[in-house]
């Protein structure tokens, strides 16, 4: 007659089986295989025969033991890899747990980046600024584009100033059908004043991309970062708006009941390309500084460049200009006058360049 199993009964197999799986599962080399355990518990398992788990763990205890697994080196056998050993590295479990910075490390980093900022900042401003220069110039050959279209339709420039019955029209009126402008045109009634309120007023309230310099801060209503070149003062030619005088002897000139005549290309006896006829002129806030004014004009050499009002500008050492022929020119601040001004004039008789 067989003894009963003196720890439990035959249930207690399954124990049995995790235990070994769970030996298993610590040893993936199967070094359990090449130990020989008791014949009487190897017996047992193939029965199914109970019996008591702490012998079973004692007699493995003798014959098998398990080393950490951090410090085990294991044979591992893959398929279609040769046999190999690897090692899992120690690591203090310490080192694991820490986390974050110390102030040291942060106040390094704060330190690197500070730096990389102050490196990286005025590049940053600067390919701004480049790209804003760029769409001025940008601004400057529609501009261009449209006086030159217009000078095809109508064999002569339009007027700086048409101050025929006190209109006070300005040149930019007349470019807006050759700027992609004809809805805004339509608006203007061509017979009262620029800022007539009956008829004139919203449309020349109007804002404008094209008549912005992108590099300035200042929004003013209807107002405008460039303005017609009328002539010039440095040649000795009598103070006034005739087109023998300093105030009519550029290319967008005023024109009234005393002075009727427009300028043409054959009036540009200096040479188109030695002839500015638009720049830019910025703080200005009054109706010089607005694109449907008359009163957009300058005479350029009668104060240097970058003053305030004349010609000058938001950006750093000097002023775009168009050209009579549709290029576009850098004028700097240090420029003499004189030459400024035989840059102003169409047929003073002088050829300077930008």
């Amino acid at each position: 007659m067989k003894s009963k199993p003196t720890c439990g009964n035959t249930k207690k197999v399954f124990l049995h089986v995790g235990f070994f799986l769970l030996v298993k599962s610590k040893d993936p080399a199967n070094e359990w295989k090449n130990r020989s355990l008791p014949k009487s518990h190897l017996r047992s398992l193939r029965h199914g025969v109970g019996y008591c788990p702490h012998s079973l763990i004692a007699g493995l205890a003798e014959r098998f033991t398990l080393t950490s697994v951090k410090k085990q080196r294991f044979e591992m056998n893959t398929i279609g890899l040769p046999r190999m050993k690897s090692r899992i590295a120690e690591a203090p479990l310490s080192r694991h747990l820490q986390g974050g910075f110390t102030m040291i490390e942060l106040l390094v980093a704060t330190a690197i980046i500070s730096v990389m900022i102050g490196l990286l900042l005025p590049a940053v401003q600067s390919a701004r600024e480049s790209a804003r220069k760029v769409q001025c110039q940008s601004n400057l050959k529609q501009m261009g584009t449209g006086l030159q279209g217009f000078h095809s339709t109508h064999n002569l420039f339009p007027a700086g100033k048409l101050d025929l019955k006190k209109l006070g029209h300005s040149w930019c009126m007349f470019l807006l059908p050759y700027l992609e402008q004809d809805a805004l045109s339509r608006r203007f009634d061509m017979s009262r004043s620029w800022s007539d309120v009956a008829g004139n007023h919203d449309a020349s309230d109007s804002s404008l991309v094209l008549f912005r310099c992108a590099s300035s801060p200042v929004h003013l209503v209807g107002g405008t970062d460039y303005c017609g070149i009328t002539g010039g003062t440095q040649g000795g030619l009598p103070f006034g708006d005739g087109r023998d005088e300093a105030l009519g002897s550029g290319v967008l000139v005023t024109v009234n009941d005393a002075t009727p005549s427009f300028v043409s290309f054959r009036d540009i006896t200096d040479g188109t390309s030695n002839t500015i006829c638009i720049s830019e002129s910025v703080g200005r806030n009054d109706d010089t500084g607005r694109w449907a004014s008359g009163d957009n004009l300058v005479a350029t050499d009668v104060n240097p460049v970058s003053t305030p009002g004349k010609l000058s500008s938001f950006h750093s050492t000097g002023v775009y200009a168009l050209r009579a022929d549709g290029s576009v020119g850098f004028i700097s601040s240090s420029i003499d006058l004189s030459v400024l001004g035989g840059l102003s004039t169409r047929n003073g008789r002088e050829i300077p360049s930008l």
